[in-house]
């Protein structure tokens, strides 16, 4: 899901020493972003 990818990014681009984000929209959909 683009929206849940987006938020995920946008979360981790707002904290400096954030470097993954586990967003979970509904059970069973869960994404997991995590910074190069």
């Amino acid at each position: 899901n683009p929206t849940a990818e987006n938020i995920a990014r946008w979360v981790c681009e707002q904290i400096p020493t954030c470097f993954k984000v586990e967003v979970r929209e509904s059970e069973g959909n869960t994404v997991i972003y995590e910074k190069d």
